[in-house]
Formats: structure tokens, C-alpha cells, sequence
């Protein structure tokens, strides 16, 4: 059989989203013959070699925890496929799902397209501009974004109005939950970029290869289910988040703004938690401030311990 599409699952935790995926992916219908991957980031509970047997996909286990882009790296290494799949270990996808992806991008190829993405039935924003210093500035202003929260706007202001439901748009970048696009170009550009452990590492990636002719399309004419996994607490998160933004700020020539933006938005955060401590509320002033420095700054290197799902 020749293989049109690899998908690469990138594999951390336990394995039950990610054999519940395997389930549906051996039920597909179409005409789209497919290889399947599991790329096994170093997880403690190594994915079960017999289940991979069962189902007929190929597994890959990384010796070492590097992230989402590495273990995607991973499995990309050994694709045969022209086309390269990129699909979240907790998503669910219906039994036409692949062959509806690849049919519906094939008149925007060569590019990168991404279906519509739910989570627990709720429509998820998957569809980007790029983001500057403005954008995450915003997200880190506590009284910004409890002013959006008030007039019910979405914080995230990158956003493509036009990526919804039922629509085709073109967009500058996509979450990396579901990503198809072509293996030689992937590879052309060196695939994602491992220095980021988690977050950022697909725009980064789309950015990149937006610059070889390779544009971003959302068709959410194809749905996908994303139930969305565990995590290793908030503080773990905010750390990652944080050092992936001023990883690609830096990159891509805004870390110094985005490090200044972030700082006076710090100061905002301050002055904020200050009338709640003079309303007597429960606040830490100090706490918060030498945190944010900490995380802007990087006063201590990131904790670099594997993440869950």
C-alpha cells in the first residue's frame, strides 16, 4: 500500500485518549490510505507496544521529554507519506474524518489546514493572526482582562473573526490540535523548532513556513473533537507559556518589547492587587510582583520537568 497521509500522534501520560484516537482512526472510511504514528514523549508509562501492535501503527519512543514539537519531530522522522497529519492524543475524530481533511484542503495545497476544532461541544478559536508584544501584554493585564471579561470580549485579540463554524478562511497560523500539511515542506524548514517545550512551537512553525509560499487555511467545513487533557498545575503552566512567548518574541525580533509591555503590565497588576489588599481582600502584593519578574526576566532557569496531558 502506498501511503498518502502519516498521521503522527505525539503520545505523554496514559494511554487511554490516545488508543480511544487509535480506535477511530482504524475505523476510518475513504479512500485515503494512511500510516499511523505514535510518538511516546518519555512517558513514564511507556505506551504499550502490544496496543500499538493491535491496531497496525508504528511507535516511536523518545529517550528523553522534550515537548510537543519534539515528539511531533519525532514521529515525522520515520513519516512515508507525502502528507503529514499532526493530531492531539486527546481528540476524537469522526469516520470520515481524514479523507474530509485531505479532500477539502486539496485546492488550497501547497499549505496548512486545520478543521474546526470543540471542546466538551463548545466551538474553539483555533484560527490566528500573528501575535505581537500588544497581544500577550493583554493576556498578562489582570485589570485588561477582567475589563474584555465585563463587556464579554474574547481576551484573545488575534483572533480571525471569519474562522468559524462552517466556514473556510484563510489565517496566518492554526492551533496545533489537528495540522495537515505536506511533508517535503515540514521537512524544508526543519519541522518545529525543539527549543520550545510547549506552546508557540506551530506558529512558529506556520510562521516559518508562511515565508516559503506555504499559507495557513481554516476549514471548518471538517470538525474535530478535542476533550482536552490534565495538566501539571497552573504555576508549571504559566512558567512554560510564558518562556515559549518571549522564546519566539526574541526569535522573531520583539523580545525587548514584549519583556518592557510585559513589565509595565506587571505594574498595572500591582497597583490592582494594592486596592484589593486597601479593600481588605485577601491579596499578596510582593508574592505577585517578584513572580512576574521572575517569570519576565528569568532570574531562574524554567523548570523543565515533563508535562502531563
Amino acid at each position: 500500500m502506498t501511503v498518502a497521509v502519516s498521521v503522527v500522534i505525539p503520545h505523554y501520560g496514559a494511554p487511554d485518549q490516545t488508543v480511544d484516537l487509535l480506535a477511530d482512526l482504524a475505523a476510518q472510511r475513504g479512500s485515503v490510505p494512511c500510516e499511523v504514528i505514535v510518538a511516546d514523549d518519555a512517558s513514564p508509562e511507556p505506551f504499550p507496544r502490544e496496543i500499538a501492535t493491535a491496531y497496525g501503527v508504528r511507535l516511536v519512543r523518545r529517550e528523553r521529554n522534550g515537548g510537543f514539537g519534539s515528539a511531533c519531530n519525532s514521529g515525522a522522522a520515520v513519516a512515508a507519506g507525502p502528507s503529514l497529519l499532526f493530531l492531539n492524543s486527546d481528540t476524537r475524530v469522526g469516520p470520515t474524518f481524514v479523507s474530509d481533511l485531505v479532500a477539502q484542503s486539496a485546492p488550497f495545497q501547497p499549505a496548512v489546514t486545520g478543521p474546526a476544532v470543540t471542546g466538551h461541544g463548545t466551538l474553539v478559536a483555533t484560527g490566528r493572526r500573528w501575535v505581537s508584544a500588544r497581544h500577550f501584554a493583554a493576556e498578562w493585564s489582570i485589570p485588561v482582562r477582567k475589563l474584555r471579561a465585563a463587556r464579554g470580549l474574547p481576551l484573545d485579540t488575534a483572533r480571525v473573526a471569519g474562522a468559524i463554524g462552517g466556514q473556510v478562511a484563510p489565517v496566518d497560523w492554526l492551533f496545533g490540535v489537528a495540522l495537515l500539511m505536506p511533508t517535503a515542506d515540514f521537512r524544508r524548514v526543519g519541522g518545529f523548532d525543539e527549543r520550545f517545550f510547549m506552546n508557540c512551537e506551530e506558529m512558529d512553525l506556520q510562521r516559518r513556513l508562511a515565508e516559503t509560499g506555504v499559507p495557513a487555511v481554516y476549514l471548518g467545513t471538517v470538525t474535530i473533537e478535542h476533550a482536552g487533557g490534565g495538566s501539571s498545575g497552573h504555576g508549571p503552566q504559566v512558567e512554560w507559556l510564558t518562556d515559549a512567548r518571549l522564546r519566539y518574541a526574541d526569535k522573531w525580533g520583539f523580545g525587548r518589547r514584549l519583556r518592557l509591555l510585559l513589565t509595565l503590565a506587571a505594574v498595572g497588576n500591582a497597583a490592582f492587587h494594592g486596592v484589593r489588599a486597601a479593600l481588605g481582600r485577601s491579596t499578596s502584593i510582593r508574592a505577585q510582583w517578584e513572580r512576574d519578574m521572575d517569570l519576565i526576566w528569568k532570574r531562574t532557569p524554567m523548570r523543565r520537568h515533563p508535562r502531563t496531558r
